[in-house]
């Protein structure tokens, strides 16, 4: 089982999916997102909102997919990231 740091530098990472577009929240299995949100402690939303960091949305971008405010997702980014 990963610890949070690893967990928070893996998330944190999401580098991947440039080029051919390829989801970077796909990189990672079903199973290592369940890890990652356990490990963090995090919300099925806040799992949504790293899903979607992972995958290089902007906050408003990422917003408007989950259909909340723009201030929503910064507080679940602030909750999950710091």
């Amino acid at each position: 089982m990963m610890n949070r740091t690893d967990a928070r530098r893996l998330v944190r990472s999401r580098g991947f999916g440039q080029g051919a577009r390829t989801s970077g929240a796909a990189l990672i299995s079903v199973l290592g997102w369940r890890q990652i949100g356990q490990t963090l402690q995090l919300s099925p939303r806040e799992l949504d909102v790293a899903r979607g960091v992972f995958d290089n949305l902007t906050e408003s971008a990422l917003a408007a997919e989950l259909r909340v405010a723009p201030h929503t997702i910064h507080s679940h980014m602030n909750r999950a990231f710091l």
